[in-house]
């Protein structure tokens, strides 16, 4: 079954732990077809490297969140700009297209100058 994969995809930051970023999304309510989505088991949450004109890179690591997780944590390391993706995940095991792909400057090590 295929999703309409409306993601709005945002990150956030932990000032406590310049390692952890926060990728938010908003659940897709409804089908391709348009009819009201009944099957989400939860999502899929990539990220690693941002390739040309905004789009995904090398994948770095993904987690899956169930259903209700509107806001992930993520760990990159060693990347300079990160990227991130969502999928929808249906109760058959089956991902959706990608949301969007944000991106987003890595956050400086603790103790490093920012500028």
């Amino acid at each position: 079954m295929k999703y309409l994969l409306t993601l709005l995809l945002l990150f956030g930051s932990s000032q406590a732990l310049a390692a952890k970023m926060w990728v938010d999304c908003t659940s897709p309510t409804q089908n391709t077809d348009g009819s009201p989505l009944t099957n989400l088991a939860g999502f899929r949450v990539e990220w690693g490297s941002c390739g040309t004109n905004g789009t995904f890179g090398n994948y770095q690591a993904g987690v899956n969140v169930g259903p209700t997780v509107t806001r992930t944590p993520i760990y990159p390391t060693g990347l300079a700009t990160v990227c991130a993706r969502v999928f929808a995940i249906n109760s058959a095991n089956v991902l959706s297209a990608s949301s969007n792909v944000a991106s987003r400057l890595a956050l400086p090590k603790l103790n490093q100058p920012t500028h």
